[in-house]
């Protein structure tokens, strides 16, 4: 019995999985396939929009604090994390071109 469910969970965790290594590219994110900076800069204003919006509606009372808090860390960390791609694709584009930065 214990061997029929160990079969079967492991067909379940296999069919749940495929979708990430035969979807395209086989990426398990969608930021790793962003290479355009003009890409990059309209995500990290639309998080910084929604950042915005969502600190006036703590302001209004329609979220509570502690669901906002939430949700600044989550923002706060893919704006950072938006900002870091963006200085690598600028810093590829510059090496490409023959430019070094320092």
């Amino acid at each position: 019995m214990i061997f029929v469910a160990a079969i079967l969970a492991t067909v379940v965790v296999i069919l749940l999985l495929t979708p990430f290594w035969f979807g395209p590219g086989g990426a398990l994110q969608d930021s790793e396939s962003v290479n355009s900076i003009e890409r990059v800069e309209r995500i990290r204003a639309a998080i910084l929009k929604r950042y915005l919006d969502e600190e006036a509606s703590v302001a209004t009372g329609s979220i509570s604090a502690r669901e906002w808090k939430n949700r600044q860390q989550y923002l706060t960390n893919r704006y950072i994390d938006a900002t870091r791609r963006l200085e690598y694709l600028q810093f590829m584009a510059s090496q490409s071109a023959g430019k070094v930065q320092s």
